[in-house]
């Protein structure tokens, strides 16, 4: 087992203080740690809670241009860098340079290759990516792919080695309340507040604790033609609390995989066979990038926190965030015309409408038990497969413990409500309806629109009822302004079919702010289930 210290003796969980609390009033949070934690329950006042984290100091590093000379060094490297500057244009620049801004800034740098040096330097100090070739067979012939990965345990040692983040990483599940006036209500905010990271560390050995890894992968064009496509894949630390790991500066998000694309073949396309290669090849690509963490997923990683105490690190994966197409290759799932085309439970094709019905959640267990079925009989696999809408293809999540896919799958909020439901249907259906009332009822929405009240933020339209919008946001803030825009334009008396599109409108827009609310409640999680089925 792998250690980041020796020779040290930490304090015991149990010799841990119990906090300081106060009477249970209106104005308190209560704070339940898990059992293994060796922490008691806290209750703390509104004026109290939380101010540890403010009290703690903010991440400045002195030098953030490290390891770069000095901060113009680095200024400059960026810049050449941004620009896709050549040998040549980056020589003139600096020449240039030299000769208006002598005296006026320290600039060490005399030609390409003392960038291209700094450069080295610098790459040197984080995780360098690897080349990986994975080989895949199709109609009796090898397939050949590059795969690049930068170790995912490499890169969470990283950050677990950096002293500015070393005090903002949270890792017992906790459990949080706010007194209403007649009870303590639960609220969740981070990642270690929901049930699941609780189950987890539940699970782990004594002082073991979850680190919990978020993985986004989406195929993306780089030519304005698409005809040329990457597969990057981006990974954050889900035991760093959000305004750290939701950006991109230190503790953020970073790239940590560029996976290989089959390519498109006339002769080919559409094929079971095809389709399936495509699969394997990307979750053999997946296991490169996996491979460094599904051993300490079962072994844990014994590390020193900042807080004095060694602490076995359990990998785990929290969250894979995709859109569909993505959500269908991760759970390996036949997509839209499938018997079952949804990536977390086994729902019907012809049932996805009722949401006041609860179906089978998928299982690792069941989809492995089918794959083995197919490769000892492949008629009665196949039948077994296709009555689940799964592919006849190993799944590489089921190697990573405690990291089921279709736990981890996650909601994709801007594909399925601002590019989906809104987009793709609602707002569609909108358009056609306020078309029938005639050009003057579209011209009057287009005014509204124009005349709408300009705030932050929110993206502001001329006009809507002529105009295709691919951007989710754009749509997001469309459907924010559509009901007060169209209210006196698709009146019960004029269109009673439109007046009622603009209240299945309404719900939606209220499901939409549960979903996006970043503190959620008891009370909220109900209400949003409750408005689901007002929506159906």
């Amino acid at each position: 087992m792998a250690s980041s210290s020796h020779g040290l003796t930490p304090p015991t969980l149990s010799s841990l203080a119990a906090e300081t609390s106060v009477p249970s009033s209106l104005d308190t949070f209560k704070t339940e740690y898990h059992p293994k934690s060796g922490r008691a329950t806290t209750i703390e006042t509104f004026s109290t809670f939380g101010r540890k984290q403010d009290q703690w100091l903010p991440i400045i590093d002195e030098e953030p241009w490290q390891p770069f000379s000095c901060r113009a060094d680095f200024e400059f490297a960026e810049l050449a860098h941004n620009a896709a500057l050549n040998k040549d244009h980056t020589d003139d620049l600096l020449r240039l340079i030299w000769r208006i801004a002598e005296g006026h800034a320290t600039l060490t740098f005399k030609s390409h290759r003392d960038v291209s040096s700094a450069w080295d330097r610098a790459a040197s100090q984080m995780t360098p990516f690897e080349k990986h070739t994975i080989t895949a067979r199709h109609k009796r012939e090898d397939l050949t792919f590059d795969v690049y990965t930068r170790p995912l345990w490499d890169w969470a040692l990283d950050l677990l080695q950096d002293p500015l983040l070393a005090p903002h990483f949270v890792w017992d599940a906790q459990r949080l309340y706010k007194h209403d006036g007649a009870h303590y209500e639960r609220f969740y905010h981070e990642p270690w507040t929901a049930d699941h990271w609780w189950n987890i560390q539940s699970s782990l050995p004594a002082n073991g604790v979850p680190f919990a890894f978020i993985l986004y992968a989406d195929k993306t064009h780089l030519s304005s033609a698409g005809t040329i496509k990457a597969y990057p894949v981006f990974a954050r630390c889900g035991n760093l609390p959000i305004d750290i790991r939701n950006t991109d500066g230190l503790g953020g998000g970073r790239m940590v995989g560029w996976l290989p694309i089959v390519p498109e073949d006339s002769k080919e396309d559409g094929k079971l066979s095809y389709v399936n290669l495509k699969r394997v090849v990307w979750h053999d690509g997946f296991l490169k990038l996996l491979e460094t963490i599904i051993l300490y997923a079962k072994t844990g990683y014994a590390h020193l926190c900042s807080d004095g105490i060694v602490r076995w690190l359990y990998a785990f994966i929290l969250l894979l965030s995709a859109d569909y197409e993505e959500q269908c290759v991760m759970a390996l799932i036949r997509g839209t015309n499938c018997q079952c085309p949804c990536p977390i439970c086994l729902v019907p094709s012809d049932k996805l409408y009722d949401n006041a019905s609860t179906y089978p959640i998928r299982s690792p267990e069941d989809a492995q038990s089918c794959v083995e079925l197919w490769k000892k009989d492949k008629a009665a696999g196949e039948e077994a497969l296709k009555k689940r809408g799964l592919r006849p293809v190993m799944n590489v999540f089921w190697q990573v413990l405690n990291s089921n896919p279709h736990e981890t799958i996650s909601q994709d909020h801007l594909h399925v409500y601002h590019i989906g439901e809104w987009g793709k249907h609602l707002f569609g259906e909108l358009k056609r309806h306020a078309a029938a009332l005639g050009r003057s009822a579209e011209k009057k929405i287009d005014d509204q629109f124009a005349a709408f009240t300009r705030w932050r933020n929110l993206n502001h339209f001329d006009r809507v009822t002529n105009i295709t919008y691919s951007d989710g946001n754009k749509l997001r803030d469309i459907s924010k302004q559509i009901l007060y825009t169209t209210q006196n334009v698709l009146t019960r008396t004029d269109n009673e079919a439109g007046y009622a599109l603009l209240r299945c409108i309404a719900s939606y827009l209220h499901i939409d702010m549960y979903v996006s609310l970043d503190v959620h409640t008891e009370s909220t999680i109900q209400a949003g289930k409750a408005e689901v089925l007002v929506f159906q």
